[in-house]
């Protein structure tokens, strides 16, 4: 009689195991950092110098050089909502370790705020959706629940002692001028076969409905091409200005080039939270807006409706057989 009981249950395991299944994974932690850093890996970070440009002046030197211990790159959009909760574990990572550079790429075409070196970025990371995190070119969060994990990962970073062992004097600001809509940037590298981007940053951006921006990439150049000399020429016509007054900021990025390869550096389920376009203004149907919870309440439903149903259906069928007899 039990071994009779037990098989009458045997859809009740099959449906709890395909709903672990689509459970996201809750709590986890980020990835392990193990071993020492590959440096040959395509679109690995080699060297961030940082050059704040003073107010008011339409030239300057490289005389305030800094570098920060990591390069952060928060590829994200106005249009994504999810956005928020990535944008927050950033700000937060910057307000209490301020060295570390933070890139806020607006890489979306359909962003009021779109930035074609950005966008440029984008492509050679092999971002395919917002809001994503890349730290160093080499690891890569996606979507807001994986964001929650960025700033334990940061620390595990820092605990392993993984900070970029640069040469001083191998790479180098010259100084900047501006004129006439364009800034030209001169630098020197010392390191061979590599890619040199350059960023312009600015605090203070408008964002519309989302209010003032923090340092918001505006303008730049990727991938600049070192046999025509080592100056970089930004065009800043029609970029971002600050409503604050920043005068911004220079970030030159010196990477391995090709194509990124990037290490997940978060072990979360990437739901609905990671959008590639902009959510339908009709928002569509529930089950094509929200797949995951759409089969989560379906099944679930199931798995309610199933113990009334296994003594109902059984039933009626006997009520049916017995009005079919008592006709006969």
């Amino acid at each position: 009689m039990v071994r009779m009981r037990m098989s009458h249950h045997w859809w009740r395991g099959v449906l709890l195991a395909v709903l672990v299944a689509l459970t996201p994974v809750v709590g986890s932690t980020p990835v392990d950092i193990t071993g020492p850093l590959d440096t040959t890996t395509p679109g690995v970070v080699l060297d961030v110098l940082i050059l704040d440009i003073e107010a008011n002046a339409t030239n300057g030197t490289g005389d305030s050089l800094r570098r920060p211990p990591f390069l952060v790159e928060l590829h994200t959009a106005t249009w994504c909502i999810p956005c928020r909760t990535a944008e927050t574990e950033v700000a937060e990572l910057e307000a209490v370790w301020s060295s570390v550079a933070i890139l806020r790429h607006h890489s979306s075409d359909l962003d009021i705020l779109s930035v074609e070196a950005s966008n440029q970025t984008k492509q050679n990371q092999g971002i395919r959706g917002y809001p994503s995190i890349v730290v160093e070119g080499r690891w890569i969060l996606n979507g807001s629940s994986q964001s929650r994990d960025f700033e334990d990962f940061i620390a595990n970073m820092t605990s392993a002692g993984l900070t970029r062992n640069t040469t001083p004097n191998a790479n180098w600001i010259n100084g900047w001028s501006y004129s006439d809509g364009v800034m030209d940037v001169d630098f020197e590298v010392g390191m061979d076969d590599v890619q040199v981007d350059v960023y312009l940053l600015m605090n203070g951006v408008n964002g519309r409905e989302l209010g003032i921006l923090p340092d918001t990439v505006v303008a730049g150049v990727t991938d600049v091409d070192l046999s025509q000399g080592s100056t970089a020429s930004l065009n800043l016509s029609g970029a971002s200005i600050s409503v604050t007054n920043d005068p911004g900021r220079i970030v030159l990025v010196v990477r391995n080039p090709g194509p990124a390869i990037l290490t997940p550096a978060s072990d979360i389920f990437v739901s609905s939270d990671y959008q590639s376009v902009p959510p339908s203004p009709s928002g569509g149907s529930f089950a094509v807006s929200n797949p995951f919870l759409f089969w989560f309440a379906l099944l679930g439903g199931i798995a309610f409706m199933l113990p009334a149903l296994q003594h109902t259906v059984p039933t009626l069928f006997r009520k049916q057989r017995l009005k079919i007899g008592e006709e006969e």
